[in-house]
């Protein structure tokens, strides 16, 4: 079976209708944040979520929407085992509030 990365660029070459073996990737990352350093520094761009960093004149950043819209599913993961900390358990807190909100709206 694929591993997540290959099954992610598959996804975007039937989005962009391309063959997998033509798409060229050069790098990968982990924090948008350093993504935009190489965005900014004109090396490529960046598929990313919306919202995470935010574009402006000032940055030379622009969040381009695909057309037609890609979705992705976004999971949130923890160990229940660990103690988190007050940051982290805060934060937690916030998003199955923000999730339990939605999840009302959803069904109104």
């Amino acid at each position: 079976m694929p591993n997540k990365k290959v099954l992610a660029q598959q996804r975007i070459c039937d989005w962009m209708g391309c063959d997998l073996t033509r798409l060229d990737v050069r790098a990968t990352y982990n924090l948008l944040y350093t993504a935009s350093l190489l965005v900014r520094a004109h090396v490529g761009v960046a598929l990313c979520l919306d919202g995470i960093v935010a574009p402006s004149p000032e940055n030379g950043l622009a969040f381009i929407p695909l057309a037609p819209s890609l979705t992705s599913h976004v999971e949130l993961i923890w160990s229940r085992s660990h103690r988190l900390s007050p940051a982290g358990q805060a934060f937690l807190d916030a998003a199955a509030a923000y999730l339990d909100e939605d999840r009302e709206q959803a069904l109104q």
